[in-house]
């Protein structure tokens, strides 16, 4: 078997013209589907011969590693053990790994995966590899395997023979020719001809079961794909200083430098300070965190001889593990600050409580956090330091809108703004979890009472968002339908998000790129000018369920395609109160609403509609949750049936019921959306 190494600068049509080689026999050889062919990675292996031994290998396998919602994890470093030897490959764009041949299959296999620090970590061992052309999947998902990965220790040794035969009766070689119909792969994995692979590769009881890569979920943390090699790093940093993982990467994520895909930035540099690196890691807390022996950083600038320049040292902020535990030991050092200079009980505090404590005076400063908590700052200081945190340009302007909802003093509405629109909003550790039914949410409002100061003011006529409103009287039952849901008491303030579809993925088909399916000036006319697009298209076929995304009143119902081939068809819009949506969505809201207190959704081109139309005698609400109907193909969808060709629903986020044309009067809804597989 031969391989050629990419270098940089290297296509696949190169590589093939420069070594004489015919590019499709590579492409199949390589399992390279249309798209792939044309992302290659430096240091990626390609097969360009097939191995003089394959035909006698008594299995042959493809790898790819997927993350928690199925996507493949890009370019994956591996180590392969079989044979007795190690080999080392590298995946492709979809995640896939080829072209490995196993001799001797009663020497079992063992996958190692690389970490950021360039340590390979066991994430699969199985002690029998099963005969034939395999597809074994790595999967992030948290499904529950009965009996070992791993051969029973004790077990007597079996021939080789011995041990084929026993597979064959239990995993029988695939025929050679595709039966009637073509088998279709998972619609996250990449379309390639699978025959004759299995998609699952461990038997029980003679039922195939998913290979689970338990280092994707280790610790009950979830992390983006992008973001994955940090797990490692996170887990040991987190332990080391008494965090939980899911609050060390929700600060993280709050702090860190990214790309546009999410992905955590090693280089990052900020724009308007001079704070570098992954954590955006400023010259001050740089040397505070070098003069504390529990950190890296101090360790390293101990072990360096000659002692280094404080330059070099700044420049280490580049490196991510030292950035990932001085982050870390920051909390620490604000932890005890607030602790020993100004008497707080930090240690009644829970730990998603103090890393949310941690960010307060993260951001404002140990002093600062006590003179919040504390509630010490006259209504002045509160104007200046709200206007600033608000922005330069109309700073002042929001603030005193904000201050209006606190009878014009800016003291409580500054209080009220940092524990719920700044930290609660923002450090978010249950969207670290694989599972988070076991997460109790902690109020930074509740912290600061913890910790002896007085309770934060609620604005006028509002509750405290995680409070509910008392059950106000039942309204008359309108007539339903038999798929109605049973709602139809207005519901109260519980803070609830549900995305409008059970998987959200936006659409594809049928346009020129993914960026047309998103909101704003993306599209274009017939005479290639730009044109508004006033939502985003999630891709579903006819009849997918929809959801309504949090507790709201029916405001409009169209059910009937009036003009089919134009406009919207068939749809709804939902009013929703701002204090029914969850701290972050509000923050979200506030931002492109301004004082208004409703936000309005809107579902477009639906099949069917299941919700009443409202009357002013006889109002529709529906709880978070609830079916309103379902996807379709009506108005100007006309004829997108499947997700193939082009079937989604229309959603949008709007300042009101009707708004203008163009992008008048509606926002962004994405960055509502928690689990958009390809945002």
């Amino acid at each position: 078997m031969k391989t050629y190494t990419v270098k940089a600068g290297d296509s696949l049509w190169k590589i093939c013209h420069r070594l004489g080689l015919d590019i499709e026999q590579i492409a199949q050889l390589n399992h390279f589907t249309k798209h792939s062919r044309h992302h290659l990675a430096i240091g990626q292996n390609l097969l360009i011969e097939g191995d003089s031994t394959a035909g006698d290998a008594d299995s042959k396998l493809t790898l790819q590693l997927l993350d928690l919602a199925s996507q493949p994890i890009k370019h994956p470093v591996l180590k392969v053990k079989h044979d007795g030897k190690e080999q080392e490959v590298k995946g492709n764009s979809d995640g896939l790994v080829t072209g490995l041949n196993i001799t001797d299959i009663s020497k079992g296999i063992e996958i190692f995966f690389k970490d950021i620090s360039g340590k390979f970590v066991s994430i699969y061992k199985d002690g029998l590899v099963p005969l034939g052309e395999q597809f074994m999947t790595l999967q992030a998902r948290t499904i529950k395997i009965k009996g070992n990965l791993t051969a029973k220790e004790g077990a007597q040794q079996q021939s080789q023979a011995s041990i084929k035969g026993e597979i064959r009766k239990k995993n029988p070689p695939q025929p050679p020719k595709r039966p009637a119909g073509k088998d279709k792969l998972p619609p996250a994995m990449p379309q390639v001809d699978t025959e004759p692979y299995q998609k699952k590769v461990r038997l029980e009881d003679c039922k195939p079961v998913q290979v689970i890569a338990p280092i994707f979920t280790s610790e009950n943390l979830r992390l983006a794909p992008v973001n994955e090699k940090y797990r490692k790093c996170i887990i040991e940093t987190a332990k080391k200083y008494g965090l939980s993982p899911q609050a060390l990467a929700a600060f993280m994520q709050v702090e860190a430098a990214k790309s546009r895909k999410g992905e955590w930035l090693e280089n990052g540099k900020a724009d308007s300070s001079s704070a570098v690196g992954l954590m955006q890691c400023l010259p001050r807390m740089w040397k505070d965190v070098s003069c504390d022996k529990q950190s890296k950083l101090y360790e390293c600038i101990q072990k360096t001889k000659p002692a280094p320049s404080w330059e070099s040292v700044l420049d280490w902020r580049t490196n991510a593990e030292l950035s990932i535990d001085s982050a870390a030991c920051y909390i620490q050092i604000n932890l005890r600050a607030l602790r020993k200079q100004y008497g707080l009980p930090v240690d009644s505090l829970n730990d998603v409580e103090k890393v949310k404590l941690a960010y307060l005076a993260h951001h404002e400063g140990a002093a600062g956090a006590n003179s919040i908590i504390k509630n010490m700052l006259d209504d002045q200081m509160s104007k200046t330091f709200f206007a600033a945190q608000l922005g330069r340009r109309h700073g002042e302007a929001l603030a005193k809108v904000y201050a209006t909802k606190f009878d014009d003093k800016y003291r409580p509405a500054y209080r009220y703004w940092l524990a719920y629109d700044l930290v609660d909003a923002r450090l978010r550790p249950d969207h670290f979890m694989v599972d988070p039914s076991s997460y109790q949410a902690a109020r930074m409002a509740d912290v600061f009472t913890k910790l002896g100061g007085p309770a934060v003011q609620i604005p006028h006529g509002k509750l405290a968002p995680t409070q509910r409103h008392p059950s106000p009287p039942k309204p008359p039952q309108p007539a339903t339908r038999p798929d109605t849901p049973s709602v139809s008491q207005p519901a109260g303030t519980t803070e609830h998000w549900v995305d409008p579809l059970p998987h959200c993925i936006i659409r594809t088909a049928h346009l020129a790129s993914k960026r047309s399916a998103t909101f704003g000036m993306v599209r274009k006319d017939k005479d290639g000018k730009p044109r508004a697009h006033q939502g985003i298209d999630l891709q579903a076929d006819v009849g997918t369920p929809l959801r309504a995304v949090a507790n709201a009143r029916v405001a409009i119902v169209v059910d009937q395609d009036k003009k089919p081939g134009k406009n919207y068809g068939k749809c709804v819009v939902l009013e929703v109160d701002l204090n029914d949506l969850p701290a972050d969505k509000r923050a979200y809201c506030q931002s492109k609403l301004g004082p208004q207190e409703t936000v309005y959704f809107f579902y477009a081109h639906m099949e069917t509609v299941s919700v009443e139309k409202p009357t002013q005698s006889n109002p529709v609400f529906v709880k978070a949750g609830d079916s309103i109907g379902a996807t379709g193909c009506s108005g100007n969808a006309a004829g997108m049936t499947t997700i193939a060709v082009g079937g989604h629903l229309h959603f949008e986020a709007r300042k009101d019921p009707n708004p203008g044309l163009g992008l008048v009067g509606r926002f962004d809804p994405l960055p509502l959306i928690d689990n958009c597989r390809n945002r």
